[in-house]
Parts: C-alpha cells; structure tokens; sequence
C-alpha cells in the first residue's frame, strides 16, 4: 500500500467557553497497511477542577483531535473530562474516600432506572438527578449495568458521585466445567475493558465495582454448596485486580457486600432497633417494600381489587414478599380494611426504616460509617419494590421525605435509645423503663460551622382512657420536660458531635413528641421530631405466614408425618436447588405450641441433633425426628414449623399424617 503523510491535531477548551482554547498539532507518516501511535501532552494552566454538587461548580473541558490528510479531514473524535482529585483507603475493616482533598460522607441511593434501557431517555435521567440533588443526595449506586452515555454526561454536569457495577448480579459459573468457566471469565474481563475504556474520563465516577451480592460473600454463607464453591470469587479478585491495572486513579471493589454491608435489619431480619446497635464502615443498601401510591399507573399492571389474596400471585409477580411484610412490616393484606389504609401504613413504615437507618449512620459519620445508600431510588419496573419512587416514576410521599429530612446537609438526630418497635410502625417506651434519648449533630455543608445551641422538649399530647384512683395517680405524674445544651456544629469534614443526651422518668401512659432544634446566632438551623407511646401492653407475637403450597411441596414431603416411640418425624425433601435449612422453630402439633422437645435428623451412623446449618441437597430426602418423649395418639396429625431455607422461602411449613390406632406408623 502507498504511503500516508498527514496531520494530527489536538483542541483542548472549557465546555463552559471560558479561556482560549489549547492547540498542539503533530505530523506523522504511516506506511501502507501499518499503525503508528501517537501521543501528545500539553499543560492546562490555571485548569479548574470538578466538585460535587455540595462543594461547588462541575468544571469541565472537552478534547477534540482532528486527522487532516492531503489538507482534508479524514476523521475526528472528540469527549469530555474533568479534573479531580480521589484518595482513598479501602480494604478489610476500613473505608475513607476524600474527593480533592475533602473527605466525604456519601449520602447516597441505589440506581437501576428500568429493565427497559430501550426505554430511557436523556430528560428521564436529568428528572432523575434533579430528584436525587432535591432529596439530599450526593451519590448514586449503578446497580449492576452500563447506562446510555448520556447518564453519565448528566452525572457529570450535576455533580453526582457514582460507584459503578459491572453487569454482574448474584451467582455465575456454580460448578461450571472448565470451558464454560473460562469463557464466563473471558467474557467478564473483555466486558471490563469495554466499560473502563467507555467511562474511564467521566469525573463522576469514583468507584468500580465487579459483582453485586454474590455467592462467596460471608453473609450468603447460607446458600450452602453455591457459597462454597470459589469460582465466583476468583474471578472477582481478577476482575478488581484488572481494575487496578486499566485505572488505578480509582479505587475499586471485588463485590458489593464484603468492605461495605447490605443492612437488612427492618425488613429481612430483626427490626429497626436493632438498627442503632449497628456501626458498618458503609451501607451500600438499605430500605424496605412498600405499596405505590393509590392511582399509580403501577396499579394498572398489578390490579387494585382488594381485598386480596394474602400470596395473591400478581403481587408476588410483582415482588411481594408476603413473610417479610408479615413478620417486619405492615402485616398480610387480610390484616388491612382498604387497599388505600394499607398503602399509606406501608409507606410510612417504608420512612420509618429510612429514616432511622440513614439518620444513625450519619451519627457514625466517618466513627466509623462513611456512607449510607438507600435500596432504592426508583422501582425498574411496576413493582411492589424498594423504591422511593415507584415504577411509574410517582413519588412515595412519606419514604422519599423521610429520606430528605434525614440527609439535610446540617442535621439534628434523636437516637432513641431506650425505646421499642410498635407494629405496624409506631415506637413505645415501657413506663417501667427510664426514657433515653440520643441528640446528635451532624454537618456536611462546607459553609456552616461554629457555636451553637440544641434545644429540646419531651410533651405528652394525649393520656390514655383512665378512671378512679388511676386517674388521679395519671394527674399527679409530670408529663412535660425541656432541656437546653451548648454545642460546636461540626465542619463539613469532621464526625458528628454528641450535643446531650435526654434522660427522664415517664410514667404517665399516652403519646409523647419529643423535639429537637439546632440553632446557631438565634437563628434555627434544623428541627426534628420522635413521636412515641408510652404503655405497659406488649404486642403479642405474630404468626408467621403458611409457605406457599408449590413452595412448601417442593421443600417437604407434605404426607410424611408419623409417629415414633419417643415423639414423631417428617420427611424433608428438597427438589428447588442446593439449599440449607437455617431455622426450624415454633413446632406445633394440632394447633398446640411444642415447649419440650427436641429436634434430630436421621443419619448413617443413627440420630443426631439438627445442626445450626443443614445442607439440603437436590433430591435427597432427611428425616427430621421431633422427639417429645411420648407417643402420638392415634389418628390425623398436623405439625407446624417456621422454617428458613435461604435463598428458597421461609414461613410456616405444614406437614400432615395419620397415625392408626394399632402402632404408630408411617402413611
């Protein structure tokens, strides 16, 4: 081939149009058929660089490169950039991130616009960061995806942290053979070079990301064979080591849920109490479900009949989760008059949970919490979902202000302390207990700062129904209290400030406010409230809610029950996917709760005592031994179990079988 002599040249200038812009040209000569690279410096006096939002403007700059041939232009490229600054320090019990030198804590929000990407446009994502700026946010989780370029042009332009996923979501290559393994890993990294290349100059991005939630994580230890097998996370540990070697200006991670913590405590376990005793370097999720709002286009996917079915198979299409809403949320759809009473107690339990969560990791700003995002901005889909908006993009009024009120730049935060959870959504305090509350400030806007003062009030505003002598003794209690306490508001760069700690007698039953307001030079700065009861009833125990019947089928042999000498047994059989049984709790027989008794499961070597962690394997059946010390009466028999098998379902298992009256024996 001949040969080609032309000319490169390289424009540099403010996408602001501020300044002259920069040239450097360069000639080159290339043989026929061959290649030449061509590198080219220049020095950008005086360059600005890009802040987030909450520090200042997002300065950007736009290269163009230009190659003229024979004195016409044979082609150009052209992208924009932004200078800044990340240092960092992540790793095994530690996280620190600081954007040009300000260490940030990242109020933040999980980010999957739509299963629909065909779907988005450049005015639904610009809608979808002014939102997150009005709710306080900072930064946004891409969940598990690669967005249209103009997502990330936006996320420049607004100043919008991001921590970037590559397309990889649970469990891949679960004892895949060796070719299968190697092409998933190729795959993966070709992936990766594709999506660094694509994104490596956008300023938004801070931080990369191989995997969300999988299989090798320590809190997935419950998924059994698919959590040992290690394929997963070599494979991860290659990919954030290929991190490092194609951009180590940025830090980056193997999986989600190793450094940083997926907080489930509210909706998958325990209860949001449990949430103050909790102290995660950083929360990359958090949240619960809550209904749409009544006449959300959702509703015309997912139908709004009501009353419904409590395992109505629309919803569950829909997400549902009919034993996390039943044992930590608002309860089954039975337990609510109207569709629109249920929609509203969902939401604002919904904002309870954000609200304490991201409320007690800021009190543990960078003590040693770095960040807190909420699981989820919007629903991907019309779902009964995480989102703060619903599928439909409509706003869930009380989670999405919770949200708001709770990442203020400058906040004053009560950690209840001494208080308890109240279904579906309330807070108590016994009487028989001294109340404690934690008031705690919290500043992340770089222009506030200084003395300054919190003032408080503890008010009951309505007693309870009492007559005689118990309405007198409610007479004589004192049921009102204040207290004030000077501070030094923190800077934007500095850990929250205890401010005081309120600690009173309340024996007066009713509802209580207590209020909380930062003032600085007399004027108000911030103003919260905690509503609470205080009384002496204790809510009873809920029922957890019978599994499906194609679940319960597939996890149990629904017939097996029989008698023994020394109690009865039923047949485990699982036939979903590699599993374990993590609870088998609250046995009872023909309705009767089982308080002696003794769980065994059968084995080569005789009976043994159920593990913590059984191992179901696919199609393997175990027999499961309930040793009471007496023999089952003959006739029909109904056992009641609430079981956990992770990653499959949970609730209650009912296991039936008919004992004939000559010897106990099986069916």
């Amino acid at each position: 081939g001949r040969q080609m002599d032309g000319e490169v040249e390289l424009v540099v200038s403010a996408v602001s149009g501020a300044g002259a812009p920069l040239r450097l040209k360069r000639e080159f000569r290339i043989a026929g058929g061959g290649d030449q690279p061509i590198s080219m410096r220049l020095a950008l006096p005086g360059a600005r660089r890009w802040e987030p939002w909450r520090f200042g403007e997002q300065a950007m700059y736009r290269a163009e490169m230009a190659v003229e041939v024979s004195g016409a232009e044979s082609s150009r490229v052209e992208d924009a950039f932004g200078f800044r600054d990340l240092k960092w320090d992540i790793g095994p019990r530690r996280w620190s991130l600081s954007v040009n030198d300000r260490p940030m804590f990242l109020r933040g929000a999980c980010y999957a616009p739509s299963h629909r990407m065909d779907e988005l446009t450049a005015e639904q994502f610009a809608a979808d960061l002014r939102l997150a700026k009005e709710t306080n946010l900072d930064a946004l989780r891409v969940i598990a995806n690669v967005l249209p370029r103009d997502f990330y042009r936006l996320a420049d332009e607004a100043g919008m942290l991001l921590l970037q996923e590559l397309p990889l979501l649970g469990t891949y290559a679960y004892q895949a053979r060796a070719d299968d393994a190697r092409f998933f890993e190729t795959t993966a990294k070709e992936m990766q070079a594709e999506m660094v290349e694509l994104l490596r100059n956008h300023p938004s991005i801070a931080v990369w990301i191989a995997h969300d939630d999988p299989p090798w994580l320590p809190d997935n230890a419950d998924m059994g064979d698919v959590h040992v097998v290690r394929q997963n996370h070599s494979i991860d540990q290659d990919l954030k080591a290929g991190f490092e070697a194609l951009d180590p200006t940025r830090p980056a991670l193997p999986a989600t849920g190793e450094t940083d913590v997926h907080l489930r405590l509210g909706w998958e376990e325990g209860t949001w109490k449990d949430v103050i005793d909790t102290e995660p370097l950083i929360v990359t999720a958090f949240g619960a479900q809550s209904l749409p709002s009544i006449g959300s286009p959702v509703w015309d996917d997912i139908g709004d009949r009501f009353p419904v079915a409590d395992d109505e198979p629309s919803w569950r299409y829909a997400g549902f989760q009919p034993v996390n809403w039943a044992e930590r949320g608002v309860g089954l759809p039975s337990a609510h008059p109207s569709l629109d009473e249920y929609v509203r107690a969902s939401q604002n339990y919904h904002a309870l949970l954000v609200r304490v969560t991201a409320e007690h990791m800021r009190t543990r700003k960078f003590e040693p919490c770095w960040g807190a995002f909420v699981f989820h901005l919007i629903d991907p889909f019309p779902a009964i979902g995480w989102g703060l908006l619903d599928g439909a993009r409509q706003k869930k009024d009380a989670p999405l202000a919770a949200l708001a009120e709770a990442f203020r730049p400058t906040r004053v935060i009560i950690d209840p302390l001494s208080a308890e959870p109240d279904r579906p959504s309330g807070v108590i305090q016994r009487p028989d207990k001294a109340f404690s509350a934690r008031i705690v400030v919290v500043n992340d806007d770089p222009r506030v700062a200084g003395a300054g003062s919190v003032r408080w009030s503890v008010t009951r505003e309505r007693g309870v129904g009492l007559r005689g002598v118990s309405r007198i003794k409610d007479a004589a209690q004192r049921k009102s209290f204040s207290g004030s306490a000077q501070c030094e508001v923190p800077t934007a760069f500095e850990p929250a400030i205890h401010a005081t700690t309120a600690s009173l007698a309340l024996q007066a039953e009713g509802e209580y406010v207590l209020e909380a307001t930062l003032l600085m030079a007399g004027e108000e700065i911030d103003h919260t409230e905690l509503r609470f009861s205080v009384t002496a009833n204790v809510m009873p125990a809920r029922l957890r809610p019978e599994l499906p019947h194609y679940l319960a089928d597939r996890l149990a042999d629904l017939r097996s029950l029989q008698g023994e000498k020394d109690g009865l047994s039923l047949v485990l059989e699982n036939k979903t996917r590699p599993a374990v049984l993590t609870t088998m709790t609250g046995l009872r027989l023909d309705g009767t709760l089982l308080t002696r008794h003794e769980i065994q499961i059968e084995t080569h070597a005789g009976r043994a005592p159920l593990p913590r962690r059984l191992d179901l394997a696919l199609g393997r059946r175990v027999r499961v031994y309930v040793v009471t010390g007496e023999a089952l009466a003959p006739g029909a028999h109904t056992l009641e179990a609430d079981v956990s098998v992770a990653g499959v379902g949970s609730g209650r298992l009912l296991i039936e079988g008919q004992v004939p009256a000559e010897a106990p024996s099986a069916l």
